[in-house]
């Protein structure tokens, strides 16, 4: 057995390719992914933005967030309803049809 063939035997006794599937599968991963997001960016963030943990920032970031969290909300509406029919332009609804005069 060659040297390359050993390596690929490893591989795949190490670290099969059917458990990242098999991990995206489960329930709990929906919530996972975008906890460990947060954590990664906190983790980022942290040490290099100053006071970022002080009562200030925080409460400006959560008073941020409420703002945004309306817009999406409505937005949200809006994309389960069918979107939005406002066009601009020779074929919009809002024009009216144009006159004929004989």
């Amino acid at each position: 057995m060659s040297l390359s063939e050993s390596l690929v035997r490893l591989r795949y006794r190490v670290l099969p390719d059917h458990v990242l599937g098999e991990l995206l599968t489960k329930k709990w991963v929906d919530s996972a992914i975008p906890f460990a997001a947060l954590v990664l960016v906190i983790a980022i963030f942290a040490p290099i933005v100053p006071r970022f943990f002080q009562f200030g920032t925080i409460s400006l970031l959560s008073g941020e967030m409420a703002e945004l969290g309306l817009v999406v909300l409505g937005l949200t509406i809006v994309m389960i309803s069918g979107g939005s029919t406002f066009r601009s332009g020779p074929h919009s609804p809002l024009r009216s049809p144009p006159r004929f005069t004989p």
